[in-house]
C-alpha cells in the first residue's frame, strides 16, 4: 500500500503542478479509491498538501523568486 500511496501522491503532484487545482480534492479520493480508509486518506492528503507547499516554497527561495513576487505588493509599487 506505500508504494501505491507515493505512486498516486506523485501523479497528483504533478496534476496540482499543472492545474492548481488543491491536493485534498484529489488526493483523499484517490486514496479511498485505492483502498486506504477515509481517515488515513484524508490526513495522507494533508500531509501531501503540506509537503508540497514546503518544496515550493524552498524552490522559490532557491530560485530567488519568492521576495520578487512579494516584495512590491507589500511596498505598495506595482510589479514591473
Amino acid at each position: 500500500m506505500t508504494t501505491t500511496a507515493l505512486i498516486i501522491s506523485a501523479g497528483v503532484g504533478v496534476i496540482v503542478g499543472a492545474t492548481s487545482i488543491g491536493s485534498g480534492s484529489i488526493l483523499a479520493p484517490l486514496l479511498i479509491a485505492a483502498g486506504f480508509e477515509p481517515l488515513a486518506a484524508v490526513g495522507g492528503a494533508l500531509v501531501g498538501g503540506a509537503s508540497m507547499k514546503i518544496v515550493s516554497a524552498a524552490a522559490l527561495l532557491a530560485l530567488r523568486r519568492a521576495w520578487t513576487a512579494i516584495r512590491p505588493a507589500s511596498a505598495g509599487r506595482p510589479n514591473p
